[in-house]
């Protein structure tokens, strides 16, 4: 069984766990949800925009919570000054809440609703405001930081013509996809295309004929070649991303026992990565400008290689979405955020073991 089959496999064993609906186990976890219904379900946000804007409420609350912790790792965009005792829910919830505001104004009175049921749970106390306070801090400086980094531009993309090149494709040809992606300032990558991908494959070369020649057979609509399992696997992927692994990091999170503390530095690591992920793939796309396989398939005749023969009614199972196909968005953000948790997870074991060792034993954390 390939990666891609696992990597399915695993999320939706994850992404069942958790409904979309449940309260979770933390305010980080709690504002997680509320932020992809608001940036997604609500706000109507494509992908690329959607972790972009996700990325900019856990930096606040990883920022308003590893102040109150005494700061052991780098801020982001500030380091709050905390009166104590402060609450780490209350200063999660607000800054999530002050970013998602500033945000998405039209929904600031649902917003203020999930604010208020996330205070109302927290004694009203002293910790309380000095948390509050911390969280408004933290929010106010992602947003300062991030006010001018390009995300809401607005880029005119002109498509092209010929083999190769990316047109609008059927059944709706909708324009190009969040062309102000590439040009957005990335988190933690120096430049969008700092690790820009070489070309796809030549049009005349073998490479193209046998992808070209496999992807006409196995992802046809009707008469494929694909077996059952691979149908429900590329279902399974033509969910909306953001909201899939969202499902699943809380899942995660879940399932290792992540604290608050971690949970906070776990989600502000795995959506800043998503988003530099998207920022430099929309780079790629948006340079190299490839066709999608609905058009070269149709155009099989006009590339040049005699091993690619047209289908001028072919389409595929999934519906195709609006922007160039070279590099996989799937693929480059699956191949990033298998990778990010195993780091995350390692670095906290290793923490805890060490903690263990200073105390004078070593246990092991077999959840880990």
């Amino acid at each position: 069984m390939g990666r891609m089959a696992l990597t399915s496999i695993a999320l939706c064993v994850m992404t069942v766990m958790i409904p979309a609906t449940t309260v979770c186990a933390d305010a980080v976890l709690d504002w997680n949800a509320h932020a992809a219904k608001a940036i997604v379900t609500v706000g109507g946000q494509v992908p690329p925009r959607a972790l972009i804007r996700l990325a900019m409420v856990h930096l606040a609350i990883y920022d308003a919570v590893n102040a109150i912790e005494g700061a052991p790792f780098e801020g982001y965009a500030s380091v709050p000054a905390v009166d104590r005792p402060a609450s780490v829910e209350a200063a999660a919830a607000t800054a999530a809440h002050d970013v998602l505001v500033a945000l998405f104004p039209a929904q600031a009175a649902d917003l203020d609703v999930q604010y208020a049921a996330s205070l109302a749970a927290l004694s009203d106390d002293i910790a309380k405001a000095n948390g509050i306070t911390v969280g408004q801090q933290a929010a106010s400086a992602i947003l300062i930081k991030r006010a001018e980094d390009g995300r809401d531009a607005t880029v005119i993309y002109t498509p092209g013509s010929g083999p190769g090149v990316w047109v609008p494709t059927p059944p709706a040809f909708l324009a190009a996809q969040a062309p102000e992606t590439p040009f957005v300032q990335p988190f933690a990558l120096n430049y969008a295309a700092q690790f820009r991908p070489d070309p796809p494959f030549s049009l005349t070369s073998e490479d193209w004929a046998r992808d070209y020649n496999e992807i006409k057979a196995l992802g046809s609509a009707v008469g494929s070649s694909r077996t059952p399992e691979q149908t429900d696997i590329a279902r399974f992927w033509s969910d909306n991303p953001p909201l899939q692994w969202n499902r699943a990091w809380r899942a995660l999170s879940v399932a290792k026992g992540l604290g608050l503390a971690d949970s906070a530095r776990y989600f502000a690591m795995l959506t800043s990565a998503s988003a530099d992920a998207l920022i430099a793939c929309w780079d790629a796309k948006y340079y190299y400008n490839f066709w999608r396989p609905v058009t070269a398939i149709r155009a099989g005749d006009s590339d040049g290689n005699p091993e690619t023969a047209p289908d001028a009614a072919w389409k595929g199972l999934i519906v195709t979405p609006n922007h160039p196909e070279y590099p996989a968005a799937h693929r480059l953000l699956q191949r990033r955020l298998d990778r990010d948790p195993e780091v995350f997870l390692w670095h906290r074991k290793r923490r805890l073991l060490d903690g263990q060792h200073r105390c004078g034993g070593r246990q092991p954390y077999p959840n880990l």
